[in-house]
């Protein structure tokens, strides 16, 4: 596995932003974010940023059908707009986690969100 991933700095300060600069919150998530990343991707892929390539094909139909999308517009503090829709019953849950985890982890790249 790759150290220099978890240790690196940019990618340590997501964590941090995201709790408000509580090092305490953003240890607990960082800790969770790589269990749920295990979970749901394998060891493998646990030091590696996720990719489209990285999702199965029913996780990236629900991508590509426009339940989970970013507006192409910011809030008026700049922001980015992450908006969901009921998913139909053919998209199982475990897919639609993916689907968030890897919004999730777009959305935590952005300085501003």
């Amino acid at each position: 596995m790759d150290i220099a991933y978890v240790q690196n700095q940019e990618f340590r300060l997501r964590f941090l932003r995201a709790d408000l600069h509580d090092a305490k919150r953003a240890a607990r998530r960082f800790a969770l974010h790589f269990q749920a990343k295990l979970d749901l991707f394998g060891r493998e892929k646990l030091t590696q940023d996720i990719a489209q390539d990285d999702l199965d094909e029913k996780t990236l139909y629900a991508l590509y059908h426009g339940f989970s999308q970013f507006l192409p517009v910011r809030d008026q503090a700049g922001r980015l707009v992450h908006v969901q829709f009921v998913q139909p019953k053919e998209v199982e849950f475990v897919d639609k986690v993916r689907m968030d985890f890897y919004m999730a982890m777009i959305k935590s790249e952005d300085d501003d969100t």
